[in-house]
């Protein structure tokens, strides 16, 4: 289930268009992909295994391998709005800023929803990746970018 989670952030991530943030295009790309009751459940899941993790070692290699695969997903697409070839140090180092700020925002949005049962509006989950990826790239990565 995190797999399926990872593997659907890198399709998202995909069809990522220039002229939007990355958080713009999460909220567009939602409204048209819903999440069936099925996805939801995975990734309600998901959040239950990322708050999970901090205390359990064995679900906390699961997560960060399946991080790490995520990882290796983005680079192609950061390197693209960047402008760099796929290999790229910088583009590299991007995907994994990126990456580790999801993670940080996974385990702490679960967190709040699934221990102290406080809701989390996705605008606000929203506000918190976009603010994360600007932080965790220095304003380098994450907005609408300009035709080459």
């Amino acid at each position: 289930m995190l797999s399926l989670s990872a593997q659907r952030f890198i399709a998202l991530a995909h069809r990522w268009p220039a002229d939007l943030s990355l958080a713009e295009h999460m909220a567009a790309d939602m409204a048209e992909h819903p999440l069936g009751e099925q996805e939801l459940a995975d990734e309600i899941s998901a959040l239950r295994i990322a708050t999970m993790s901090a205390q359990e070692p064995a679900l906390r290699t699961a997560y960060l391998m399946v991080h790490d695969e995520m990882e290796r997903g983005f680079v192609p697409v950061v390197a693209k709005r960047l402008g760099l070839p796929d290999g790229d140090l910088t583009a590299r180092l991007c995907a994994a800023a990126v990456v580790g700020a999801f993670r940080v925002i996974d385990e702490d949005v679960g967190r709040r929803v699934i221990v102290e049962k406080e809701k989390v509006s996705q605008e606000e989950a929203l506000e918190l990746i976009d603010r994360a990826v600007r932080d965790a790239t220095n304003g380098r990565f994450g907005g609408p970018i300009s035709p080459r």
